[in-house]
């Protein structure tokens, strides 16, 4: 195995664990009061991916006055595109 294959898939596998610690933090969201210890380190965790992503929801959240924070999931999407490309690097480099 090359080296490029080695980190394309490092990156890969923390993605995937990137985007569960943001489905965990949303759901627990619903249930789990955000001033807990649990759910500031769950924000604390996300909020550097999710941030660049809270402007565009909010312009579009006030465009078509919608009362939620989409920014979680702009963020996955982008996650979830960037996990795709990576394996396709990966696929071609094996």
């Amino acid at each position: 195995m090359n080296i490029p294959f080695i980190l394309a898939r490092a990156l890969v596998f923390v993605i995937n664990i990137y985007t569960y610690i943001m489905l965990a933090t949303c759901l627990l969201s619903w249930f789990v009061s955000p001033m807990s210890k649990v759910m500031q380190f769950l924000h604390a965790l996300c909020e550097p991916i999710v941030a660049p992503f809270r402007s565009l929801s909010m312009k579009l959240s006030a465009s078509m006055n919608l009362p939620i924070d989409l920014s979680f999931l702009f963020a996955y999407f982008a996650l979830q595109i960037l996990s795709s490309l990576l394996m396709r690097l990966m696929w071609m480099l094996a």
